[in-house]
């Protein structure tokens, strides 16, 4: 038997995320960035306590609904 428990997050109230942008913004500040690697860059060494995990995306990781919107469109 599982003990399933729902949390809700409260205003005020900081969790996981929130530190990883709080650090992310303040390292940003002090570099300048031009290129999705340098972001990726700044995220991973944005923590003093430890290094964030950064899977980096290419064109492959996406998928194009073009065709098959216009496909699902023609079914009016």
């Amino acid at each position: 038997m599982t003990n399933n428990k729902h949390q809700f997050l409260l205003m005020g109230v900081f969790n996981e995320a929130d530190n990883v942008h709080s650090a992310t913004e303040n390292a940003s500040r002090e570099r300048k960035i031009y290129t999705p690697s340098q972001w990726a860059a700044t995220v991973r060494t944005s923590s003093r306590n430890r290094q964030y995990l950064v899977k980096e995306q290419t064109t492959e990781d996406f998928t194009d609904f073009t065709q098959m919107s216009e496909t699902l469109a023609n079914l009016d």
